[in-house]
């Protein structure tokens, strides 16, 4: 699962048409260093409970390895030890939704004051993450680092903030360093991984993450990572392996599961392409349910298998191919639901695009088209497939 940047934040979920339909959960948190201590140039927080610090120091290992409920749940109870626990309040405003996050940073913000200035730092940088400054957080975040260059999460911060920002060498050298400094801290190998998946070096993102997977082999995020990887570049029998090998290490690891279905799903669109560009409409058909239900667009509706290749036989005249990119695939139970973009060629020359929506079942271990839609977005274009006017 992709890295996302700042301490203890789920606060950005971007999606992509890329296949890993990008969730980014990982949790990247501040190193925690005993109370009013500090070793080397690294951040030190302020509680005043031991009880506090060994609750929030569970929360952290968890929130680093996306149990994100497990952290919850901890920082939780680092606060009712200690209620002025500034970070506390701050991971959980991170980890939470609306209202609750709003008065968790609040209570972080309010105690400004009284922490120490690496926690001020953390604090207000997330701050201007909520305002949308992102530019201020990012001068935050380099600040925080060159003020306690020994510590490898205020590096990383920095890190996530160049990957987002789409400056790949600058996040590489980042995320090399914290590793010079740290070879055995596993979330950067996850970082740097997703920074050369980003800049289109494959080679180098699979050898990040399997380092990622040595440096913490009992956890399952490590295996989601790689397993995404190979997802976007459409090894899907890998990467399915992958997310079945984290769900080894966790079988309520919900992710992988979803990442389970976006393989198969994706193996079958690709089986999809092919048998298009083969005109194989028999192998099209078998890809519907029996009782499909498919609306083409400025058409009547299409219903069940046999209907289904009537209408590809109709309309798969003057086409070479189609190319199907995912925008998004969320699964329920043996139901998903897929959104993404078709281009259709005759040659070279795109004589057809528009945006689908498919319903898909699986069906004894196989994932089916139940039902789709699809629009054009070519004026005067002709439809994908068509039905005969006689249908």
């Amino acid at each position: 699962m992709r890295p996302v940047g700042v301490y203890v934040i789920s606060y950005l979920h971007l999606q992509s048409g890329r296949p890993m339909a990008y969730r980014f959960l990982v949790l990247l948190l501040v190193l925690l260093l005993p109370t009013s201590l500090v070793y080397g140039q690294e951040i030190t927080i302020t509680t005043t409970s031991d009880a506090a610090r060994e609750a929030f120091e569970e929360g952290r290992e968890h929130a680093a390895n996306v149990h994100q409920e497990k952290a919850i749940d901890r920082f939780k109870v680092a606060l009712e030890e200690d209620a002025d626990f500034a970070l506390a309040h701050l991971y959980l405003a991170s980890l939470l939704d609306g209202e609750k996050r709003k008065k968790h940073f609040e209570q972080a913000e309010q105690r400004l004051d009284a922490v120490t200035e690496g926690e001020q730092l953390i604090i207000q940088s997330y701050g201007a993450h909520l305002d949308g400054n992102h530019e201020k957080e990012y001068e935050l975040a380099k600040k925080a680092a060159e003020t306690y260059p020994d510590d490898v999460y205020a590096s990383l911060h920095v890190g996530w903030q160049e990957y987002r920002r789409k400056e790949y060498e600058a996040a590489r050298a980042t995320t090399q360093h914290i590793l010079e400094m740290k070879p055995e801290f596993a979330p950067a190998y996850n970082m740097l991984g997703y920074i050369e998946l980003e800049a289109g070096n494959y080679d180098a993102a699979e050898q990040a993450l399997k380092s990622y997977v040595e440096a913490a082999p009992d956890e399952p995020n490590p295996y989601d990572s790689l397993g995404e990887l190979y997802l976007t570049t459409d090894r899907y029998d890998e990467a399915i392996q992958q997310f079945k090998m984290a769900l080894e290490r966790d079988a309520d690891f919900e992710i992988s599961k979803t990442n389970i279905v976006k393989a198969e799903i994706q193996k079958v669109n690709r089986q999809f392409e092919d048998a298009m560009a083969a005109k194989n409409v028999d192998q099209l058909s078998e890809m519907y349910t029996e009782n499909a239900v498919v609306a083409p667009p400025n058409r009547p509706l299409v219903r069940g298998r046999d209907g289904v290749r009537e209408m590809y036989a109709a309309g798969l005249t003057g086409m070479d191919r189609i190319e199907l990119e995912t925008a998004e695939i969320r699964a329920f139970g043996d139901q998903a639901v897929e959104m993404g973009e078709s281009k259709v060629y005759a040659g070279e020359e795109v004589v057809e695009e528009g945006r689908y929506m498919a319903v898909w079942r699986n069906v004894n271990g196989q994932w089916q088209i139940d039902r789709e839609v699809w629009n054009s977005g070519l004026e005067a274009s002709k439809p994908t497939a068509t039905v005969s006017d006689e249908k």
